[in-house]
Formats: C-alpha cells, sequence, structure tokens
C-alpha cells in the first residue's frame, strides 16, 4: 500500500511538471532525495501518529463507556418517570386544585377586607362622635364642677364653732334665714329660723348631712323651691358672708347645688346618648375584631 502511494505520488508530480514546464517553460526535477524527503516525511508523521492515535482511541473509548452507562442511567430515570407518572398527575392535579382554591380564598380576603375596612370606619365614625360627646359632657359639666368643687372645699372649712355661732343668732339677719331656708328645703326640712336652730342643734351631723347630699338624685319640686331663694338678690355668698362664714359657705353649697342640678339635666340626654353611642362602639368594636382575625387567618392560609 505504502509502495503504491508513493508510485502513485511520484507520477503526479512528474505530471504536474510536464504541466508546468508546458506553461511556463520552466522545469521541475522530480531527484531520489525528493523520494526520500517524502519518506522521512512519512515515517516522522507516523511516529507521531502512532502516539496520537492510540490516545485518541482511549478517549473515545471512554466516550463510549460513558455514553453507555448514560444510556444506562436515562433508561432507569426512564422507568422510574413511568412509575412516577401517576403520582406526578395526582400532584398536579392537587396543585391545580390547590391555585383554584387560593383563587377563591384570595377572591374571598379582597371580600372580607372591603368589608372590614367599611366597618372600620364606622368604627370610628361611631369613635368620633362617643368622643364629641363626652367632650361636650365634659364642658357643660365644667361649667358647675368648680362652683361644686368649691362650695365642697368650704363645707371642709366648717365646723362645730361657726354654727354655733350662727345658732346663737336670737333675730338673725334676714339674709341668714334666707339661707337657712334654702338649706332646709335641700334637706326635705320645714323653713323658719326655728326648724333651722333644730338642724345646728348637732353640728357634725349637719355638716355631714350636706358633705354626703346626693346632688344626683334631687327632686323637681325641691329644686323649684331652691330657684326662688337662688334667684334672690342678697342671696350671694359675699354678702352672706359679712354676717357668717358658716353662713357663706352653705349659701355656697345651695348655689352649688342648683347650678349643678341645670347643668345636670343638659348633661343627661347627653350621657344616655353617650351610653348608647359606647354600646354601638362596643358592638362594633367586637364586630371588627372578629372580621379582622377572620381576615389574618385567610391571609396566613394564603401565605
Amino acid at each position: 500500500m505504502l509502495a503504491n502511494a508513493s508510485v502513485f505520488i511520484h507520477e503526479s508530480v512528474k505530471d504536474a511538471s510536464d504541466m508546468y514546464f508546458a506553461e511556463l517553460r520552466r522545469r521541475n526535477y522530480t531527484t531520489p532525495t525528493s523520494y526520500l524527503d517524502l519518506i522521512k516525511t512519512y515515517v516522522e508523521m507516523l511516529k507521531k501518529e502512532k502516539v496520537i492515535v492510540p490516545n485518541k482511541m482511549i478517549r473515545y473509548q471512554n466516550g463510549l463507556s460513558r455514553l453507555a452507562e448514560t444510556n444506562i442511567m436515562v433508561d432507569d430515570l426512564k422507568k422510574k418517570l413511568i412509575k412516577l407518572m401517576p403520582e406526578i398527575a395526582e400532584k398536579t392535579k392537587a396543585t391545580q386544585e390547590m391555585v383554584v382554591d387560593l383563587e377563591i380564598q384570595t377572591k374571598d380576603a379582597a371580600e372580607i377586607e372591603k368589608t372590614t375596612a367599611v366597618e372600620e370606619a364606622a368604627a370610628k365614625a361611631i369613635f368620633t362622635e362617643v368622643s364629641g360627646i363626652k367632650s361636650d359632657c365634659e364642658k357643660v359639666l365644667s361649667e358647675a364642677m368648680p362652683a361644686l368643687n368649691k362650695a365642697l372645699a368650704a363645707l371642709d372649712t366648717l365646723n362645730k364653732a361657726d354654727i354655733g355661732e350662727m345658732k346663737a343668732y336670737a333675730q338673725p339677719p334676714e339674709d341668714l334665714v334666707l339661707v337657712m331656708d334654702a338649706v332646709s328645703i335641700l334637706l326635705g326640712k320645714k323653713t323658719g329660723w326655728d326648724e333651722a336652730k333644730k338642724m345646728m342643734s348637732n353640728p357634725g351631723e349637719f355638716i355631714t348631712s350636706l358633705q354626703k347630699y346626693d346632688k344626683d338624685n334631687i327632686k323637681e319640686s325641691i329644686l323649684k323651691k331652691l330657684k326662688k331663694y337662688t334667684n334672690d338678690p342678697r342671696f350671694v355668698p359675699d354678702l352672706i358672708a359679712k354676717k357668717s362664714l358658716a353662713g357663706k359657705s352653705i349659701c355656697m353649697f345651695c348655689c352649688a347645688m342648683d347650678k349643678y342640678a341645670e347643668v345636670k339635666k343638659i348633661v343627661e340626654p347627653k350621657e344616655a346618648k353617650l351610653a348608647e353611642a359606647m354600646k354601638q362602639l362596643e358592638v362594633a368594636n367586637a364586630d371588627l375584631k372578629g372580621k379582622q382575625q377572620k381576615l389574618q387567618a385567610v391571609r396566613n392560609k394564603i401565605n
């Protein structure tokens, strides 16, 4: 085979040299040296290929082994995949159902959130109303409470000596009688100085009855009678103080009860409205809390 190849190459070069001469009129000589160079080149290339080819064969064999192993693994995976197909199908179905369920729950959450927002706004509106009513009540009460507190503080300064001094009047001033008649009406007693002296016969008990007086449950009939005295131009604590310090304190007490009763008439409807609004707020807050808990439960489920 090598000899045939050498002959073929030699003859090919000879033919090419003839063509070269025919075209360019120049000679190309093929000598035994050219033949030997060809043999030398072939031997050198053969030596190189004897090293390269075995290495390539090893690599190809390794590659084929890997391909064979891969084919085995692929076949094994195919078998496993075939076995897993029913489970995959079931899980795919479950996933699809879960997606549908999540969509429904997300829609429900949006509806609940919308409802919750409306109820939260309603609760805030009720809270604002409650705060307004409460503030209004406090504002109205603030008109009477300073006078009431001042009167109660004045009662705390009363002592038996002050009461005894006032009781000692044989012929008391008219404005002092006026004060004692007013307090007698408040205490449900008869008017007149003699009746007043009976009340003052036990100074400690008299002072205590004023300090513990039930200002929140004064009868309307008593208030009407009291108004006649508090409207009297002589019924002024500072004027009464000129006659008796104890009388001043009692006058302040009567004026405070009258003022408190007037304010209470204004405040009572507001307090009733406040109590009703508080109930509504309590119900609204409880309902809102339930909705918020339900919304949070749905959100937790979605997440």
